[in-house]
């Protein structure tokens, strides 16, 4: 009986620990699959990370260019100014000419630059913020996902029975009552069934002899 009972309970064993070793391998290619996940989001932190870096080096390069130019543009505005007195002649409204020239195309590259400075700049800015933003939210719900399958397999126990397999200390089965009335019940339908066999048997003789 103590045989039979550990038998069942290393079937029991071996099937939950098949069961509990699937689940097991599923939650560690879970676990697998966010860290990779994790991975290429450093990476592409990174990358958002040194374009922002490039927009300050730009920014920086800009308003020295923005710098530059104001003092071209103030340099071409004083020799206009001093050309304007001293036309004369067709040689010198040809130079007027060239310096007028050259003050348009200066004023049109301040207002050039400081738009890329004042617009372009801080909206291309914002929009890498809002994706390495993103990118740490993403990094963060993908280390709670594998905090939680983690908790998840240091939860799953080995498969073992808690006590050995032990003879009930109370009497199973039907009682003795139960088994004395069957008795009682099976022993009145058998002496019936025999009370109609005899009978059965007293009328079939009698019928053989009045044949012969």
């Amino acid at each position: 009986y103590k045989t039979l009972q550990r038998l069942v309970v290393q079937k029991l064993e071996q099937d939950h620990q098949r069961v509990s070793n699937v689940l097991k391998k599923g939650l560690e290619t879970q676990v697998t699959e966010r860290e990779r996940k994790i991975a290429a989001l450093q990476e592409e932190a990174k990358v958002l990370a040194a374009r922002i870096k490039r927009i300050e080096d730009e920014r920086a390069l800009l308003t020295a260019d923005i710098q530059q130019t104001e003092t071209s543009l103030a340099n071409a505005q004083r020799e206009q100014a001093q050309a304007v007195n001293e036309v004369t002649d067709a040689t010198r409204a040809m130079t007027l000419l060239m310096i007028s020239d050259q003050l348009r195309q200066n004023q049109e590259r301040l207002a050039e630059l400081k738009q890329r400075l004042v617009v372009e700049l801080p909206n291309k800015r914002d929009k890498l913020e809002i994706e390495l933003s993103d990118n740490r939210r993403a990094q963060e719900n993908e280390q709670a996902g594998i905090e939680g399958l983690r908790s998840a397999l240091a939860g799953m126990l080995e498969t073992r029975a808690v006590t050995p397999p032990l003879r009930s200390t109370k009497p199973l089965g039907p009682g003795n009552a139960v088994v004395l009335l069957l008795s009682l019940v099976l022993g009145l339908m058998l002496a019936v069934f025999l009370a109609f066999f005899l009978e059965f048997l007293s009328k079939a003789k009698a019928q053989m002899e009045g044949t012969w």
